[in-house]
């Protein structure tokens, strides 16, 4: 009587993917936000983009002054700000002087009320007349 042996073979190896490291997310930027660009509807309102989340709870709508040559007059903010998105606001406004230098620029002060939604550093505002559109 011939006894025949079992053939064993191996299990197959199981090739599984690696893991991906997990990208972890660069810091929010510090600092006061940085205008990106400003899209301006004649007469009717402006809207604000800015390089980061920004926080509108205080925001001074009146702080906002476009002169625009083409409506003739001198337009401020009025009513309450929109935020379509988290980086930018729309302002509505108002024609509060008819008269108005040649051109469309816009003025925003220093204390208007936006800041960085990361750290709360408060954005200073244009420096002088920005014109319109920008950026």
């Amino acid at each position: 009587m011939t006894f025949v042996q079992p053939i064993y073979l191996p299990k197959r190896r199981v090739h599984r993917k690696r893991k991906q490291p997990v990208k972890q997310q660069p810091p929010p930027p510090e600092g006061p936000p940085v205008l990106v660009s400003v899209a301006y509807e004649q007469g009717e309102w402006v809207r604000l983009v800015f390089d980061r989340a920004i926080d509108t709870a205080m925001f001074d709508v009146a702080s906002v002054g476009v002169n625009d040559g083409n409506v003739p007059g001198y337009l401020v903010g009025t009513g309450e700000a929109t935020q379509p998105t988290a980086m930018s606001v729309v302002v509505q406004l108002s024609l509060v002087d008819p008269e108005a230098n040649p051109g469309v620029t816009m003025y925003i002060g220093v204390g208007n009320g936006i800041v960085s939604a990361s750290d709360g550093s408060a954005w200073a505002g244009t420096e002088a007349n920005v014109e319109i559109p920008f950026g």
